[in-house]
C-alpha cells in the first residue's frame, strides 16, 4: 500500500512540474508569434542592421488562440521532467481541462499542490468512486471518455477499449492529455467511434512511438480535425488510410511536429468540405514521401504553413490544387530547402492576400513558373523569396504589386539571380523595401526606374552586397516619408552609374561606397550635364560622401565615375579560324585611338599572344593601346571540308558532265555544298577512247576521279517492209538486232523508232531505227490490197449433206493472184436436218461474202429444172461487202433422210418448183374430172 501511495504521490508531482514547463514554453512560443505577426512597420527602425531572425517562426494568428491553462509550477521538483517543454514551441495553445471519469487516487497530504490543480483532482475523485472494469491496480489512470473505457498501463500504454469517445474541444481536451508524458504506445482494442468534436485528440503526445489498430478508430462523424496528432514528435509511422474524411472542415495543424513521420499517404483522404488546412503539415521535417495529389482543396481559404520545414522533401504535386478560394498562402512552402522543383503554375492566386516567406528557404529550387500569378489582392510579400539561392531567374514582371505594402527581404540571398524584371512593379503603397535586394550578388542589372515611393519609411540595406550592379536608376523614389536608409548602398562595389530624382534625398549612413581611385578613375562622382555616360561634362564633381551630404533635389541628374581625360582605346573583333589556317593578328583590329583621340593604325607590338592552327581549340589574344586593351577570342575549329567524288565510264561521242562525277562537299563547318565548276581541273576527250584523271577540289580538300572513254558499240539493223492498205504497220517486224555501246544486244523498243506510216494510204513511207549514236533508215511500202472472194447461194433439201466447197466460186491475195479455197475461209453453219435458210460468210483476209443456203423438204415427183439462160442458178453473190457472222459449223443430215427418191440437184432451184407446180395442177385436174364422172 505504501508503495502504491508513493507512486501516486510522485505522479502528482511529476504532473506538476511538467504542466508548469509545458506552460512556459507554450506561453514564449506563442509571444514569438505574436510579436511577429503584429509588429507595426515603423518598429522597423529598431533594426540595427542585422538579419531580422524572429520572424514568424510559427504560425500567423489566423485562427482562435488556445492559451494553455494547466495550474502553476508546483513547489516541489517533479520526478520526470516534461521533455517536450523546448521541443514543443507551441505556437496556439488548447485550454481543454481534463475530462470526465478519470481515476486516480489522491496525492498523500505533505505533497504542496497548486489550489487549481487539487480541485481538478478532488472533483474526478468524486465522480469516480469505484475503478472501471479495464482497471488494473498498477496503472497510471484509467476512466471513461464518453463510453469509451480507457487506461494507461504501468509501461506507459494507453488503452482505448471501444465505444464512443467524448468531444474534445475548445475548452474540454482528452482525459489522457495529462498523463501525455508517460504514454509511450497507443493501442486500439475494439472498434471507436470519434466524437464529432474531436480537436486535438491526441494533442502533444510527444512520447509516443507507435499507434497500434488506428483502423479501429471510426472518423465518419469528425468535423474538426485540428491538432489532432499536433505534435506527436516521436511518432514514426502513421497508417491513417481508414480514416474517414468526409465531413472534416478544419485539419490545421493536424501533424503539426510530427517530426519523425517520414511517409504520409493520404490519398484516400476527402477533403471535398475542407476550408482550412493552415499548418496542416508544420514542422514535418523527416518527411521523404507525401501524397496530397488526391485532395480536392476547392473549397479552402487557408493554406498558410502548409508544408512549413518540410525540409527532406524532395518531390511535391500539387499540380492538381484548386485554390481559387484560398487568400493566405504566406510560408506555405517555407524552408522546403530539398525541393529542385516545383510546379506552382496551376496555382489560382486571385483572392490571394498574403505572399510573405511563400518560398522562403527553397534554396534548392531551380525555376519557379510564376506567369500565371494574379497578385492583385496581395498585401504583404515580404519574405517571398528569401535565400532562393539556386535561382537564376524570377518571371516576376507580371506581378499586380499596387496593394503590396511590404517587399522587406523579397529577394534576399537570391545570389545566383541574375534576372528580375520589376520594371513593372507599383511601389506606391509599399512602406518598406529594407534587404529587399540584399546580396543578389550575381544581378549585372536591375531597373527600379519606376519605383515611385511616396510611402515608402525603411530601406535598410536595400541593395547591399549587390556588387556586380554597375547602374541604378532610382530617380522615381521619393524619401519623403523615409525615416531609415542604413546601408542601403554598402558592397555596391562596382556601381559607377547612378541616377537620382528630383524628389531624393540621401540619409545618414547610406554608405555609398567611395570609388576606387585607380587609373583612369578620379575617386569623384560626376554628373552627366551636357555630356554622355563615357564623356560627362556636368558642373557636380564630389565624393561619395560629399554627394550624400550635398545632394538635394535640385541636382537630379546621372551621376558617373569621373575619368581622367585620355581618349586612349583599341577596338578588335573576335575571329573564328580553321585548322591549318592562316592567321594574320590585323584581321582582328578595327580601331584604336591615342590619347587625344586620333586614330591609329595597326601595329604589331599592340599584340600579346599567338594562335597554334594546327589544333583546334579558343585562344584569347590581348590586343593593347597604352592603357587601353581589349581581348579578342580566337577560335580554331575543326576543318570539316570534304570532297566525295565517282569514277565514270564514256563512250566516244558522249558528252562528259563534271557534275556527273560529283558526289558530294560539305563546307569547313561541316555544311552540304552544291557542286561548283570551279571545283574542276582538267578535262576529258570524248573523241578519243583512253583514261583521264581530273581533279576536283573543295578548298583544303581534293579527289581524284577517272574517266574512262572506251569505243562506242552501239549497232542497229533494221529491213525494208512491204504491207497492204488497212493492214496494221508494226515497227518491231522491220527489227533485227541491235547493241549497246559495250557491244551486248539489244531487245527492241518503241524509242528506237521516229517517222510515221499511213497504212490507209498507197505510197512510200522513210522510217529511222536510232540506238544511240547508230541509226539506219528503212522504207515502208504500202500497195494496193487486191484480195476478193466469190461465192453462191444454193438450195438443199432436209437430210441432204452439205459441202462449203459447193458455194465457194474464186478469191485472189493481196497481189491478186488466185488462192484456193480453205475451210477457214468460211464462218457460218447449215442444219440439214431443218427446213431453213442459213446465212454463211466466206472470208479472204480483209473480204468477205454472205451467202444463203436453202433448206427444203423433199418432193417425191419433181423434176428440175434446167439452168436459166445465162447457165446459172438463181443467185450467183460476188459482191465484196465486209460482214460479221458466227464461226462456220456444218451439222449432218438427219437420219431420215429418203434416199429411194430424187432431188434436185444444186442449182436447179427453178425448175424444180415449175415442174412442182404443174404437177399439182395435174393432181387437181384428175380429181375435178372424177368428181364429174360420178355425178353423171
Amino acid at each position: 500500500m505504501f508503495r502504491q501511495k508513493f507512486f501516486k504521490v510522485s505522479l502528482a508531482l511529476m504532473l506538476a512540474g511538467n504542466t508548469f514547463i509545458s506552460t512556459a514554453a507554450n506561453h514564449y512560443a506563442e509571444e514569438v508569434a505574436e510579436q511577429e505577426m503584429s509588429v507595426p512597420q515603423d518598429e522597423e527602425k529598431k533594426d540595427d542592421g542585422k538579419i531580422d531572425d524572429t520572424v514568424a517562426s510559427s504560425p500567423e494568428n489566423n485562427e482562435e488562440q488556445l492559451p494553455e491553462k494547466i495550474p502553476e509550477e508546483a513547489t516541489t521538483t517533479p520526478l520526470e521532467p516534461v521533455e517536450s517543454s523546448e521541443e514543443s514551441p507551441v505556437d496556439e495553445t488548447i485550454d481543454i481541462p481534463i475530462a470526465e471519469e478519470v481515476t486516480e487516487s489522491s496525492p498523500p497530504e505533505n505533497v504542496l499542490m497548486d489550489e487549481q490543480e487539487k480541485t481538478a483532482i478532488n472533483e474526478q475523485k468524486e465522480k469516480t468512486t469505484e475503478s472501471t472494469d479495464i482497471a488494473k491496480d498498477t496503472d497510471l489512470a484509467s476512466g471513461t471518455y464518453g463510453t469509451s473505457p480507457w487506461r494507461i498501463d504501468a509501461q506507459g500504454v494507453l488503452y482505448i477499449d471501444g465505444g464512443e469517445l467524448g468531444e474534445a474541444t475548445m475548452s474540454v481536451r482528452a482525459p489522457w492529455y495529462i498523463y501525455r508524458s508517460s504514454i509511450t504506445k497507443i493501442i486500439f482494442t475494439a472498434p471507436t467511434l470519434a466524437n464529432a468534436h474531436s480537436l486535438g485528440l491526441f494533442f502533444d503526445m510527444n512520447q509516443v512511438t507507435m499507434i497500434e489498430n488506428l483502423e479501429y478508430l471510426d472518423t465518419s462523424h469528425v468535423g474538426d480535425m485540428r491538432y489532432f496528432f499536433y505534435w506527436c514528435s516521436k511518432l514514426t509511422n502513421l497508417d491513417v488510410s481508414g480514416f474517414d474524411t468526409t465531413n472534416v472542415t478544419n485539419m490545421s495543424y493536424m501533424f503539426y511536429g510530427c517530426s519523425q513521420l517520414v511517409s504520409l499517404d493520404l490519398s484516400t483522404f476527402n477533403t471535398s468540405n475542407v476550408t482550412q488546412m493552415g499548418s496542416i503539415f508544420y514542422d514535418c521535417h523527416s518527411l521523404t514521401s507525401l501524397n496530397v495529389s488526391s485532395f480536392d482543396t476547392s473549397g479552402m481559404t487557408n493554406m498558410s504553413y502548409m508544408f512549413y520545414n518540410c525540409s527532406e522533401l524532395t518531390t511535391l504535386d500539387i499540380s492538381n490544387f484548386d485554390t481559387r478560394n484560398v487568400d493566405d498562402m504566406s510560408h506555405m512552402f517555407r524552408s522546403c530547402s530539398k525541393l529542385t522543383q516545383l510546379d506552382v503554375s496551376g496555382l489560382d492566386t486571385h483572392q490571394v492576400t498574403d505572399m510573405s516567406f511563400m518560398f522562403y528557404g527553397c534554396s534548392r529550387l531551380r525555376a519557379l513558373s510564376l506567369q500565371n500569378f494574379d497578385t492583385a489582392k496581395v498585401l504583404n510579400m515580404h519574405y517571398m523569396f528569401y535565400n532562393c539561392a539556386a535561382l537564376t531567374s524570377l518571371p516576376v514582371e507580371g506581378f499586380d504589386t499596387s496593394r503590396v505594402t511590404s517587399m522587406r527581404y523579397m529577394f534576399y540571398g537570391c545570389h545566383n539571380l541574375t534576372d528580375v524584371d520589376v520594371s513593372n512593379f507599383d511601389t506606391r503603397n509599399v512602406t518598406t523595401m529594407s534587404y529587399m535586394f540584399y546580396g543578389c550578388s550575381a544581378l549585372a542589372a536591375v531597373d527600379v526606374s519606376n519605383f515611385a515611393t511616396p510611402k515608402i519609411k525603411f530601406m535598410n540595406y536595400m541593395f547591399t552586397n549587390c556588387s556586380k550592379l554597375k547602374a541604378l536608376d532610382i530617380s522615381a523614389v521619393s524619401t519623403g516619408a523615409l525615416e531609415e536608409m542604413n546601408q542601403s548602398f554598402s558592397g555596391m562595389s562596382q556601381l559607377s552609374t547612378l541616377t537620382l530624382g528630383p524628389n531624393f534625398q540621401f540619409l545618414p549612413e547610406a554608405n555609398l561606397p567611395a570609388i576606387p581611385t585607380v587609373e583612369p578613375n578620379t575617386g569623384y562622382w560626376q554628373n552627366v550635364g551636357a555630356g554622355t555616360v563615357a564623356i560627362p561634362k556636368g558642373d557636380h564633381i564630389l565624393t561619395s560622401d560629399q554627394l550624400m551630404a550635398t545632394y538635394t533635389g535640385t541636382m537630379a541628374d546621372t551621376y558617373v565615375w569621373q575619368k581622367t581625360l585620355n581618349l586612349e582605346s583599341i577596338s578588335v573583333k573576335d575571329a573564328t579560324l580553321y585548322v591549318n589556317d592562316l592567321w594574320d593578328p590585323a584581321d582582328n583590329f578595327i580601331s584604336a585611338t591615342d590619347k587625344d583621340g586620333n586614330a591609329m593604325d595597326f601595329d604589331p607590338s599592340m599584340v600579346t599572344g599567338t594562335v597554334d592552327t594546327s589544333v583546334a581549340g579558343i585562344t584569347p589574344i590581348t590586343y593593347t593601346n597604352g592603357s587601353a586593351s581589349q581581348v579578342s577570342t580566337v577560335t580554331v575549329k575543326e576543318n570539316m571540308e570534304s570532297i566525295v567524288i565517282r569514277n565514270s565510264v564514256l563512250y566516244v561521242g558522249d558528252k562528259w558532265d563534271p557534275a556527273a562525277n560529283f558526289v558530294s562537299a560539305t563546307d569547313k563547318d561541316g555544311n552540304s555544298l552544291a557542286f561548283d565548276p570551279t571545283m574542276v581541273t582538267g578535262d576529258v576527250n570524248v573523241k578519243v577512247p583512253g583514261n583521264y584523271q581530273v581533279t576536283y577540289m573543295n578548298g583544303s580538300a581534293s579527289q581524284l576521279a577517272e574517266v574512262i572513254v572506251k569505243e562506242n558499240k552501239e549497232t542497229i539493223v533494221v529491213k525494208d517492209l512491204t504491207i497492204y492498205v488497212g493492214d496494221t504497220w508494226n515497227p518491231a517486224d522491220q527489227f533485227i538486232s541491235a547493241t549497246d555501246k559495250a557491244g551486248s544486244p539489244l531487245f527492241f523498243i518503241k524509242e528506237m523508232v521516229s517517222g510515221v506510216v499511213d497504212s490507209k494510204k498507197i505510197g512510200t513511207y522513210k522510217v529511222m531505227f536510232r540506238n544511240g549514236q547508230a541509226e539506219q533508215q528503212t522504207t515502208v511500202t504500202v500497195k494496193e490490197n487486191k484480195e476478193t472472194i466469190h461465192a453462191k447461194d444454193s438450195t438443199l433439201s432436209v437430210g441432204d449433206s452439205w459441202n462449203p466447197l459447193d458455194n465457194f466460186l474464186s478469191a485472189t491475195d493481196k497481189e491478186g493472184k488466185s488462192v484456193p479455197f480453205e475451210m477457214n475461209m468460211v464462218d457460218g453453219s447449215v442444219d440439214t436436218s431443218k427446213v431453213g435458210i442459213y446465212p454463211v460468210t466466206y472470208k479472204n483476209g480483209r473480204k468477205s461474202v454472205s451467202v444463203f443456203i436453202h433448206v427444203v423438204k423433199k418432193e417425191t415427183n419433181s423434176k428440175p429444172k434446167p439452168p436459166n439462160q445465162n447457165g446459172q442458178t438463181p443467185t450467183d453473190n460476188t459482191n465484196n461487202q465486209q460482214t460479221t457472222t458466227s464461226k462456220a459449223t456444218t451439222k449432218p443430215a438427219s437420219s431420215t433422210t429418203n434416199e429411194g427418191k430424187n432431188l434436185p440437184k444444186t442449182g436447179e432451184r427453178h425448175s424444180f418448183a415449175t415442174a412442182l407446180g404443174f404437177g399439182i395442177l395435174a393432181v387437181a385436174l384428175t380429181l375435178i374430172y372424177k368428181k364429174r364422172q360420178k355425178s353423171k
